[in-house]
């Protein structure tokens, strides 16, 4: 495989790769892999997330969409008083 990067990248994958003493080659295949595996273990996780989700609704688990967006709209408003609050110091 083939890859072209940007000038940025590629001096700064030339650099990293000196620091570790590694070949540009070596270097770039480790961060791939290293990438593709916390893609990996995103999806996994995000796949147990849904499936959970799934499960508490066929158990019944739930709450009603008014009471959660009610908090929701209790968060935001929050984090905007929170945000006009840190604007008045400055």
């Amino acid at each position: 495989m083939t890859i072209t990067l940007p000038e940025e990248t590629a001096t700064k994958l030339r650099e990293w790769a000196q620091r570790e003493g590694m070949s540009e080659e070596e270097f770039a295949a480790q961060c791939v892999r290293t990438q593709v595996r916390a893609m990996d273990d995103d999806l996994k996780d995000t796949i147990k997330a849904i499936q959970r989700s799934f499960d508490d609704i066929e158990a019944g688990r739930t709450k009603p969409a008014a009471e959660v967006f009610a908090r929701l709209d209790r968060m935001i408003a929050n984090q905007q008083l929170f945000l006009d609050m840190m604007s008045e110091t400055k």
